[in-house]
This record gives structure tokens, C-alpha cells and sequence, in this order.
């Protein structure tokens, strides 16, 4: 038998719809199906919140892990600030809701001229310096400090801070390790954004 080539025919191996099309469908439908994966799992973080004990969260995030000596946390040593702190905390104490007894807090306050006041896990207030020139009665301070102690009641900060390290180790996973340094300093700066 004599082996006889044969002529290919003309768009044999192109096909009849468009590739760029398709590569578009392709990457659209896996950052969907990765966008649905790490939403689900954040979700689930957000669930699991709420089986964690306050006096776990409270160990866990114990005020000497924080670290006091970071530009974020500029505090005043002097004897004044202490006087405030502890007159919050006594402000804290009367606010306190006995449902709410395994939740402690502790109040901080930090040299900063913009006004703000946050929690952070563990029960952590922070109050800075430049709110105290926007709050002119005690019904106001309670007010600010109320809705931080809500926040924690909410666990927001543990919630939000498990939804941050599911999609920082969702985009290391998807990009890699050079890129999840980069993408850990993003969030970092994002997360600090979104707080204050």
C-alpha cells in the first residue's frame, strides 16, 4: 500500500467562533467562581465568630500585644491622660450591660489630632486626642464610647479581621507568596483606611 498525502483543508483546526471570546467567558467565569469561593469562606468566618468565647477573644488579643511603641498608637505619658483613661473606664463600667458580662474593655487614649475613636479585637479602646475638642458634655463621650462597646458586642472587629486573613490567604493562594506581600501591605493600608 502506497501512502498517499492528502491536502488539509482550509480551516480545519481554526474554529468557528472567536478565541478571544472565549479566553474573556474563561477568566470571567473563574474570577466569579474565585470571588464566590472567598465570599463564601468569609462568610464562614463570620459565622465562626460567633462560637468563639469573649474570654478566648480577650486572651488572644490581650492589651500587651498590642504594641504600644507604633506611630498608629502615639500615647501621652502624663498623669492627666491616665486620670482620663481611668475616668473612661469608670464611664465604660456604667455603660456595661449585664447580658453582656464576659465582654472586657479597656480604653486608650492616643495623640492624634484628627478625631477618631476605634475598637480593636479584644475589647481594645482607643480614643484620640483630637475628639476630645468635638465632644463638649459627658452625654457625648458616653455616646462615643457606647457605640465602640457595640461594635464589640457585634464582634465586628473580630469579623471583620477573620474576613481580612481569609481573602489575604485566598489572593496568596491565587497570586503567590511575592504577591501576597504586596497584597498583605494593601489590606493592611485598606483595613487602616476602612477603621479610621
Amino acid at each position: 500500500m502506497k501512502y498517499e498525502a492528502k491536502v488539509i483543508p482550509e480551516g480545519i483546526n481554526t474554529p468557528k467562533y472567536s478565541l478571544l471570546r472565549e479566553l474573556v467567558f474563561l477568566t470571567s467565569a473563574s474570577l466569579a467562581v474565585i470571588f464566590l469561593v472567598v465570599l463564601l469562606l468569609a462568610f464562614l468566618a463570620d459565622y465562626l465568630v460567633s462560637f468563639i468565647p469573649p474570654e478566648t477573644e480577650n486572651r488572644w488579643f490581650d492589651s500587651q500585644l498590642i504594641d504600644f511603641e507604633s506611630p498608629a498608637f502615639e500615647r501621652p505619658e502624663t498623669d492627666k491622660y491616665h486620670q482620663s483613661e481611668q475616668y473612661l473606664m469608670s464611664l465604660v463600667k456604667q455603660l456595661r450591660q449585664k447580658e453582656y458580662e464576659d465582654f472586657h474593655f479597656t480604653v486608650n487614649i492616643i495623640e492624634d489630632e484628627h478625631p477618631n475613636a476605634f475598637i480593636v479585637p479584644g475589647g481594645h479602646i482607643f480614643i484620640t486626642t483630637g475628639l476630645f475638642s468635638y465632644i463638649d458634655s459627658e452625654n457625648g463621650l458616653a455616646m462615643v464610647l457606647s457605640h465602640e462597646m457595640a461594635h464589640q458586642y457585634r464582634r465586628h472587629p473580630l469579623r471583620s479581621m477573620g474576613r481580612g486573613v481569609i481573602i489575604s490567604i485566598a489572593l496568596t493562594m491565587l497570586l503567590g507568596d511575592e504577591a501576597g506581600e504586596w497584597i498583605q501591605k494593601l489590606l493592611f493600608e485598606v483595613a487602616t483606611i476602612s477603621q479610621l
